[in-house]
């Protein structure tokens, strides 16, 4: 075999640091930083979840997002039915309607026939809140069955809910019926007795405390329409259309992707490579190239052993300080529950 001349040897010899600076180039270009001294550590991402609760019971009327959907702050997300607020409001406005009449005839003197008319319009009243307290009291007993057979397996939540829902409702209704009562009754007595100073100070504050009661049942209305209360993603629908829901139960789960974290854990000897504030890189392990920024948010006074999750009992037995990573960049591809690789950079 014949030598190679001397002109070929340093051809292949370029060529050979050549390859060599390429594959050390590459191998650093994708996140090899360990071997150049800078800490690494695995974690997996997390974000944060918001549990949207139902303010007011009600029964599911329309589920308006899908799992998975993204949602603005104050989307609509689903609709509870609304007719027994609605009635509850309506019964709220008219306590106010006999208040404010009653003030204003008081202010302007009235006649005999409005006198009548005064005590037809308080004792029809008075019969409705009689047959609402009537309805109440049934509604009551029949929870108390209720409690007492759900205690025994005897009916469901769904049941139990169902008539809880229905006492509440009453119960407001009845509140209403019985201002609206007692104004049209006081409204009776002032025109009986003539109007003086301190009965028409005494109406003007019957007016406010019915009007009241209209503004809690506006609220309570506006509240069978649930909304995101943050901007996110739809993660969990917890009920169907037509279910029954409580007051409090929680109808979906928001997941907020602009809020993304890692925990991890450093050994206690490279602790002093890791501060407050310090820039660090991370790296899903789904094999991306690029990386993403975040900072060190959080780093534990107290060390304590590695988790359970490590495979080998004396990866276990090491003390380590758990290290919390908030992520500033890579919300659109980085995903709740992806594991990942963290480097720590400094400034």
């Amino acid at each position: 075999m014949k030598t190679l001349s001397k002109k070929k040897r340093v051809v292949v010899a370029v060529l050979t640091v050549s390859l060599i600076g390429l594959f050390g180039w590459f191998g650093w270009s994708h996140g090899d930083r360990q071997s150049q001294g800078v800490l690494r550590a695995t974690g997996t991402v997390e974000a944060a979840e918001v549990r949207v609760l139902a303010e007011v019971g009600g029964v599911l009327e329309a589920v308006l997002v899908v799992e998975g959907a993204p949602v603005e702050k104050g989307q609509e997300l689903a609709h509870l039915e609304s007719e027994q607020y609605r009635i509850s409001l309506q019964a709220a406005e008219a306590g106010v309607k006999a208040a404010t009449a009653a003030l204003a005839e008081a202010e302007a003197g009235v006649r005999s026939q409005e006198i009548e008319a005064a005590r037809q319009d308080a004792e029809r009243l008075a019969r409705q809140a009689g047959a609402l307290e009537s309805e109440l009291t049934l509604a009551t007993d029949v929870q108390e069955r209720f409690y007492l057979l759900h205690e025994q397996g005897g009916v469901s939540d769904q049941e139990l809910a169902e008539k809880e829902t229905r006492r509440a409702v009453l119960e407001n209704q009845f509140a209403s019926a019985l201002a609206a009562a007692e104004a049209a009754r006081s409204r009776v007595r002032l025109l009986e007795a003539g109007t003086r100073s301190e009965s028409l100070d005494r109406l003007a504050a019957q007016v406010g405390q019915v009007q009241g009661g209209v503004d809690a049942a506006r609220l309570s209305l506006s509240k069978t329409v649930v909304t995101a209360p943050v901007a996110g993603t739809v993660q969990s629908l917890n009920y169907t259309e037509g279910e029954l829901i409580r007051p409090g139960a929680e109808v979906a789960t928001l997941r907020v992707l602009d809020s993304l974290w890692i925990y991890t854990y450093v050994p206690q000897q490279r602790l002093g490579e890791v501060r407050l504030g310090g820039m660090v890189e991370v790296r899903p392990d789904s094999g991306a190239e690029e990386g993403y920024t975040g900072r060190v948010t959080y780093i534990s006074p107290q060390a304590e052993f590695t988790p359970r999750n490590l495979h080998t009992s004396e990866e276990r037995a090491k003390l380590v300080f758990k290290v919390k990573v908030e992520l500033e960049s890579g919300f659109d591809r980085l995903k709740p529950g992806m594991s990942a690789e963290v480097f720590f950079i400094g400034d």
